[in-house]
């Protein structure tokens, strides 16, 4: 089965969609195209908004406010999510508009789907320098790495039918920007498969950020702080324990 290809682009950023069409049609990818769209943040009403997003889960646990760039953007990947988890491929692709693709991506994703590996995301772009927990398998000649840290890029990734329903039933309201919130995966299963293909297939072009400016945050400096402090230290003690798990298991098989 062709591997679906999801384009997360704003029907009036006519420069990002030809870009993107430039990359895809590169890889051979092009004809692949089953969905191609993005939810316009500013133009969503205030029941669509509710219905999206919990602003009182993010004023209790993340130190800032979404801007309607993020609010729209966390809500393509999920209605792209929502699509992969309802359709009957495997796994698909799932690209914005502003990312550059290496020419053998398709050849990559028959390599992974050839060797059996399980996964629910792959990301395809991320750091220069990763931080790893383990390598889990070679790909041609790059390798599948499961991360310490995961990096907080959204550009380009994987995601098996399976990990796209997880994402789909546990975020189907979400409080935070979307590439941070992936980093934060146990949230989604505490067995939620999520590597990265290093090096990387997909790198950021260089357009301007369409998420808009943060509004003045409404909280106080010590209730910001608070949150920002709470906030990391929850997530360093997760990433470690979490880690320890899975390096215990390892030793095990």
């Amino acid at each position: 089965m062709p591997l679906p290809v999801y384009l997360i682009n704003l029907p009036h950023h006519a420069e990002r969609k030809a870009h993107a069409d430039a990359q895809l049609r590169r890889c051979g990818l092009l004809d692949a195209v089953v969905f191609s769209g993005g939810v316009y943040g500013r133009e969503l009403s205030a029941g669509e908004v509710e219905r999206l997003y919990d602003a009182r889960a993010n004023a209790r646990r993340f130190p800032k406010q979404l801007t309607p760039g993020e609010i729209g953007c966390y809500a393509s990947h999920l209605g792209c999510w929502q699509a992969i988890a309802a359709a009957g491929a495997p796994m698909a692709l799932v690209i914005e508009d502003d990312v550059c693709l290496d020419a053998d991506l398709a050849e990559l994703a028959r390599d992974i789907g050839a060797a059996g590996i399980g996964f629910d995301m792959i990301k395809l772009i991320g750091r220069p320098r990763e931080s790893v927990l383990r390598r889990v398998a070679r790909i041609g000649s790059r390798e599948l790495i499961d991360y310490l840290r995961p990096p907080s890029w959204t550009g380009a990734y994987l995601v098996s039918r399976e990990g796209a329903a997880k994402l789909a039933q546990a975020r189907a309201r979400f409080f935070r920007a979307v590439d941070v919130d992936l980093r934060f995966w146990w949230e989604v299963d505490a067995a939620f498969r999520l590597y990265g293909l290093v090096p990387y297939p997909a790198q950021h072009a260089h357009f301007a950020s369409v998420l808009g400016t943060r509004p003045p945050s409404p909280y106080g400096v010590l209730r910001r702080r608070w949150l920002q402090l709470s906030s990391k230290l929850g997530y360093e003690l997760n990433v470690l324990l979490r880690a320890a798990a899975k390096l215990a298991r390892g030793r095990r098989r």
